[in-house]
């Protein structure tokens, strides 16, 4: 996996190879875009004669790939802890209804006021 990372952009006889996914593909060629225009205005030697830029391309591409996947990652974390807290949301309320019934079932027995009636809880 780590091979396939390393060569997805890469160089074989001349001929530049973007190694990519159909999920990848428009992000891709998105980010080359620029590129790609330079190499037409300049020819397709252009990135053989800046191999500085063609490393530096290939290390972005793996870098947005490990930014993607921190963001899934995020993501994933955000939606359990929403989750959660819907979960003990509710668990919290159906506590406090429960007490407060309890309360004024008390109340209604023994006539004392309480706060949860107070509330209109």
């Amino acid at each position: 996996m780590k091979i396939d990372k390393e060569e997805r952009w890469t160089s074989s006889d001349g001929i530049w190879i973007l190694r990519t996914t159909r999920q990848w593909l428009p992000r891709d060629l998105d980010l080359l875009r620029p590129i790609f225009d330079r190499m037409r205005t300049e020819g397709p030697d252009f990135l053989n004669a800046n191999l500085c830029l063609a490393e530096e391309i290939r290390l972005s591409l793996t870098e947005i790939d490990a930014i993607e996947e921190e963001l899934m990652n995020a993501s994933k974390a955000i939606a359990s802890a929403s989750g959660l807290v819907a979960k003990y949301k509710t668990r919290l309320g159906q506590m406090c209804d429960s007490i407060c019934a309890t309360r004024v079932d008390s109340v209604a027995a023994t006539g004392i006021s309480d706060r949860c009636v107070a509330l209109g809880a």
